[in-house]
C-alpha cells in the first residue's frame, strides 16, 4: 500500500516537473499539502529501511539501488531537457551544457556511492522534494523572484535534517551529519538545474517591491542556522543532561550520537579519531590509571563484560573509559577469533587468509593505538599484546595476499574505524562561532526588510496617516 502511495506521489510529481516552466495554478493549500505528502513518506520509510534495504539485497542485489539512481537521474535531467528544448529556445546551448554538468555530477556522486548504493537514493527523495517545495513557495505573489529558489533550498535543508533527527530517534539507525549533506546536495542540485536549465520566467524579479520574498527567504536560512546550532551542541553530555527527565529517551545515551567532537592523531602509519588529545588523555589517565586497569583486566579476561560496562561508563559521562573499555574489546575479539581460526586449522598454524590478515591487523592496530593512549593503564593491567603476539600478528598481518588491484603486498598502514564519527575540523567553539553571526545576520535582514515593507505600505495610504495626524 505504500510503495504504490509512493509511486503516484512520484509520477504526480514528475508530471508537474514538465510544467515547471510555468506558474503554479493550484492554491498555496494544495502545493504544501503535496510537500506534506511526499515528506511523510520519506520519513515513513525511515523505520522500514533496512528491512526494505536486505530484501532487495538478497533479490536483485545492491547494484539494485545504483541502477534506479542513475536511472531516474536520466529521467529527470530528459524532463528538463525537453522543458528547455521547447519552452526556454534562448540560451540553448548554455541551458544545454548546464544541464549536462549537474547531470554528470549527480551520476559521478552516484557511482562515488557505490560502497553505500543506498544513500544514493536520497537524490531521487530530495530531488523531487526540490521540485515540490519551489511550486509551494512560488505560489504567492510576492515570492515570483529567485528568493524563491533560496526559500525552497532552506525548506529542503530543514527537512533533510528532520530525517536525520529521526533517523537517530530510531533503535539501531544513526544521525549522519553527511546525509543532511547528501540532501542538500540533491537539492541545490535540482534547483540549479530548474534555474540555469529551465529559469522560469515567472521567476524573475517582479515590477513591484520583492522584500517580502526575500525576508522570507532569510527567515527561512535562520532558522536553519538555529537548527544547526542544535543539532552540533547535541553532545552525548548534553544528551546526558535531558534524558535525565525524559526517561523514554534514555536508550539515546548509548544507542547513537548525534554530533561528539574529538581529534585526529596520526603516529607510525596508524590513523585514528579520539575524544581527547594525546596530553590530555595521558593526564586524565595518570589521574584514574589504577582504576582504568582495572576495568582493562576485566575486558580482556571476559569480553562479553565489555556491553554492561560501556553502559555504566557511557561517552556521555565517563568518554575516557568508554574509549579505553571500547578498544580493549576490539582487541580481545580480535585475538579470540584469530585463536579460533587457528584452532580450525593444520597443526594449530593460521592460514594467511585476507580474513586472517584484517584480524591481525585490527588487532596490532588498535593494540598500538592503546600503547599511545594509555600506556600507564596498560603497563599495570598487562591487557596489551605481547611481543609474542605483535609479532606472530606482524607477520600473518604481512604475509596474506593484498586485495588492492596492483598490489603484491599488503600495506603497514591501519586507520581505526573506531569513533570514525567524530567531528575533527572544525572545533565546536569555531561551529558556534561560524554559525551564530550568520543566523543573527539573517534575522537583522529579514528585520530591515519587513521594515521597508512597513514603511511602503503606510505610504501607500497617505490619507490614513493624516487623518491620524488631524486627530492628534
Amino acid at each position: 500500500m505504500k510503495d504504490g502511495a509512493h509511486a503516484v506521489v512520484e509520477a504526480h510529481a514528475v508530471k508537474r516537473i514538465l510544467g515547471v516552466h510555468l506558474p503554479p495554478d493550484e492554491t498555496p493549500h494544495t502545493l504544501w499539502l503535496r510537500v506534506l505528502v511526499w515528506t511523510a513518506i520519506v520519513y515513513a520509510s525511515i523505520p522500514l529501511a533496512r528491512t526494505i534495504q536486505a530484501g532487495i539485497e538478497s533479490s536483485v542485489g545492491v547494484v539494485a539501488f545504483t541502477a534506479v539512481t542513475l536511472v531516474a537521474i536520466a529521467l529527470g535531467a530528459t524532463a528538463v531537457v525537453r522543458v528547455a528544448w521547447h519552452a526556454r529556445p534562448e540560451h540553448r546551448a548554455f541551458r544545454l551544457v548546464a544541464l549536462a554538468c549537474i547531470t554528470a555530477v549527480f551520476a559521478f556522486l552516484t557511482l562515488r556511492l557505490r560502497d553505500s548504493p543506498e544513500e544514493a537514493l536520497h537524490f531521487v527523495q530530495y530531488g523531487i522534494l526540490a521540485v515540490l517545495v519551489l511550486r509551494a513557495v512560488s505560489a504567492r505573489t510576492e515570492s515570483r523572484n529567485p528568493s524563491a529558489y533560496l526559500s525552497a533550498a532552506a525548506v529542503c535543508v530543514l527537512i533533510g535534517a528532520g530525517d536525520e533527527v529521526i533517523q537517530w530517534l530510531v533503535p539501531e539507525r544513526f544521525f549522519d551529519f553527511r546525509d543532511i549533506g547528501l540532501n542538500a546536495v540533491a537539492a541545490l542540485g535540482v534547483l540549479a538545474a530548474i534555474r540555469l536549465g529551465i529559469d522560469p520566467e515567472y521567476l524573475h524579479a517582479t515590477p513591484g517591491d520583492s522584500s517580502a520574498g526575500w525576508a522570507r527567504a532569510s527567515r527561512l536560512w535562520a532558522a536553519t542556522g538555529f537548527v544547526a546550532l542544535l543539532l552540533f551542541a547535541n553532545t552525548p553530555s548534553v544528551v546526558e543532561t535531558y534524558t535525565a527527565v525524559l526517561v523514554p529517551l534514555r536508550y539515546l545515551r548509548t544507542d547513537s550520537t548525534m554530533a561528539e567532537y574529538g581529534e585526529a592523531h596520526r603516529s607510525g602509519g596508524i590513523t585514528w579519531k579520539s575524544r581527547f588529545s594525546l596530553d590530555e588523555a595521558h593526564r586524565l589517565e595518570a589521574e584514574r590509571a589504577v582504576e582504568l586497569a582495572d576495568l582493562a583486566r576485566e575486558v580482556s579476561r571476559d569480553e562479553d563484560a565489555a556491553e554492561a560496562m560501556l553502559a555504566e561508563h557511557r561517552r556521555g559521562t565517563d568518554p575516557l573509559a568508554f574509549e579505553l573499555i571500547s578498544r580493549i574489546r576490539v582487541v580481545a575479539e580480535a585475538r579470540d577469533a584469530l585463536a579460533d581460526v587457528r584452532s580450525r586449522g593444520v597443526d594449530g598454524v593460521v592460514e594467511p587468509t585476507e580474513v586472517s590478515a584484517n584480524l591481525a591487523g585490527t588487532a596490532i592496530g588498535e593494540a598500538m593505538i592503546l600503547e599511545e593512549m594509555f600506556p600507564r593503564t596498560l603497563a599495570i593491567s598487562g591487557s596489551g599484546l605481547s611481543a609474542a603476539e605483535i609479532q606472530q600478528f606482524g607477520q600473518l598481518a604481512l604475509a596474506a595476499p593484498s586485495s588492492e588491484p596492483g598490489a603484491a603486498t599488503r600495506s603497514v598502514e591501519y586507520e581505526s574505524l573506531m569513533d570514525s564519527r567524530l567531528v575533527t575540523s572544525p572545533s565546536q567553539k569555531w561551529t558556534i562561532w561560524l554559525v551564530v553571526p550568520l543566523t543573527v545576520g539573517l534575522l537583522l535582514v529579514d528585520l530591515l526588510l519587513r521594515r521597508r515593507l512597513r514603511r511602503d505600505a503606510s505610504g501607500m495610504h497617505p490619507q490614513r496617516t493624516a487623518s491620524k495626524v488631524s486627530t492628534t
